[in-house]
């Protein structure tokens, strides 16, 4: 186990936040590979070994690590003017101009010496009140000062940095609403978790944080396989990792006993058992000559028959046919067979031929067909050369994976319901929900309140969902600025944070 004086020391191979202002980066730590920040290029390999939260900033292509400057004091050592009535903005008060700022760079003037050089050179800085000279200060230094700081990513940062870059890709969710959504949803370590998300994976990543690998996750996912961006980003180890489930959303009808039962992974190797010992036995019929039918006979009752004219093989080619169906029947069910069921339902007699021209060997067509892939016009039928061991296994673990959590939906209630995607939110929460243990709280966000609404109308009028405490609320979060004598809202904010549905599952006495 790490200690914690490892877990604060930035690795090769972690992610780590630049921050610099309110400009936030997510990159990987590797040695001699370049990064960006503010259009200056550099490596992170001094940073290696090095604490979080330590300011550095670039010394040719490296780093150097510093110690943060203390902004100064407004009106430390300068004399304000009254009011800024007499000012003028022209464009004319600066003297030095890009050409000069450009050469104290390439002779090796830090941010500072810019910094002083623009106050002397300036005609109305000294007229700006105390107030206008901070402001100014600050812009220059966040121009001409590069230095940022390393940080380690966590949920609040994750959350400010891709509601600044593109807040739609995270379904507008904001750092307050996803607070409110982990506390209505009371996520603690050791509870068992089903979601569904279409935001990244930031709220994925925020409860598997707060879980910290004690529990059970259960994540249902849209696409082919789960959008996990920003759980990569968080750097949990595998024992976070271990305690996340995942089940495609168009398989939830597959959460049967009976279903659970035929896709066992025992039954499976049974099945592939006796595959493999009865593929010598399976045998091609080609029926030309009464009906015009070619019949493959695979495993069990799958059959294909196509309907031609003008198809007629030898016994050569009969017996290459079969050699050729059950070897990739054998070797990879879903693959070959689903492919060749596919091509002898079309009728695609000129593939066929191809395959087995009369004028060439049947082993080298073997070798043709085995190694070459095939398009045939608008079907587009592609075979490829070898199957990769590595993806099978990655195929068999994904189901074996699925099988376990429909016996584990099927054996255990979950104790909480929290879903936050981009869907209309009504058929999901109706599937899951009769998961949801009793007395058990669930959370529903949306961007949009009439989604909502159609959730909240479902559980106060229908009859088969019973909860209690069932409110829509609207996150609402302004940030201020605290300075003397200017306190106030920020100038530029979010409009809105989006709604959330909570509420507590109960048990209707009549069902009991």
């Amino acid at each position: 186990m790490a200690t914690k004086s490892d877990a604060s020391v930035i690795k090769q191979g972690q992610n780590v936040i630049l921050k610099k202002g309110k400009n936030l980066r997510l990159y990987q730590v590797w040695k001699k590979r370049k990064v960006q920040l503010d259009k200056k290029h550099f490596c992170l390999d001094d940073a290696i070994g090095k604490p979080y939260g330590t300011t550095w900033e670039p010394s040719g292509k490296g780093l150097q690590q510093i110690t943060p400057d203390c902004e100064p004091e407004e009106g430390d050592g300068q004399a304000g003017g009254a009011d800024n009535r007499s000012i003028n903005d022209d464009r004319h008060s600066q003297k030095l101009k890009d050409e000069d700022i450009k050469e104290l760079r390439s002779q090796g003037k830090t941010g500072e010496v810019i910094i002083e050089q623009l106050v002397q050179n300036s005609k109305s800085f000294k007229d700006k009140t105390v107030y206008s000279q901070s402001k100014y200060l600050k812009r220059k230094r966040e121009k001409h000062l590069m230095q940022f700081q390393i940080l380690r990513p966590n949920t609040m940062l994750l959350c400010e940095m891709y509601g600044a870059r593109a807040p739609s890709k995270n379904i507008h969710l904001r750092i307050d609403t996803l607070a409110q959504i982990l506390t209505a949803a009371n996520i603690q370590s050791g509870i068992n978790v089903m979601m569904m998300e279409t935001c990244q994976g930031l709220l994925l990543g925020a409860i598997m944080e707060r879980m910290a690998g004690q529990g059970i996750v259960v994540q249902i996912h849209s696409e082919n396989a789960p959008v996990m961006l920003a759980v990569d980003a968080y750097n949990f180890p595998n024992s976070y990792k271990d305690t996340l489930y995942s089940f495609p959303l168009d398989q939830l009808h597959l959460l049967d006993a009976e279903e659970l039962l035929k896709d066992s992974p025992e039954e499976s190797q049974n099945v592939a058992e006796s595959q493999n010992t009865n593929a010598q036995q399976e045998k091609t019929t080609v029926n030309a000559i009464g009906q015009d039918q070619v019949t493959v006979d695979s495993i069990g009752q799958d059959q294909v028959t196509v309907d031609g004219d003008h198809l007629q093989m030898k016994s050569q080619h009969s017996e290459f046919l079969r050699d050729e169906t059950s070897r990739l029947v054998t070797n990879d069910v879903h693959i070959g067979m689903e492919e060749t069921t596919e091509q002898l339902s079309r009728g695609d007699e000129e593939v066929l031929m191809a395959a087995c021209d009369t004028t060439g060997d049947p082993s080298s067509n073997s070798k043709d067909m085995e190694c070459s892939s095939q398009t045939d016009g608008k079907q587009g039928l592609k075979r490829k050369c070898a199957v990769n061991p590595e993806k099978l296994a990655r195929k068999q673990r994904r189901k074996e994976k699925q099988i376990r959590v429909g016996t584990l939906l099927h054996s255990t209630m979950m104790d909480t319901l929290v879903l936050a995607c981009r869907f209309q939110p009504l058929p999901i929460f109706k599937a899951l929900y009769k998961y949801l243990a009793p007395s058990r709280p669930f959370v529903v966000y949306c961007h949009y309140i009439e989604p909502l609404m159609e959730c909240n109308e479902w559980l106060r009028n229908s009859g088969d969902a019973v909860a209690v405490n069932i409110r829509v609320t609207e996150t609402w979060f302004r940030e201020y600025q605290v300075l003397p004598e200017r306190t106030h809202p920020h100038v530029n904010m979010s409009g809105t944070g989006g709604y959330i549905l909570t509420g507590i599952k109960v048990c209707d006495e009549a069902q009991e």
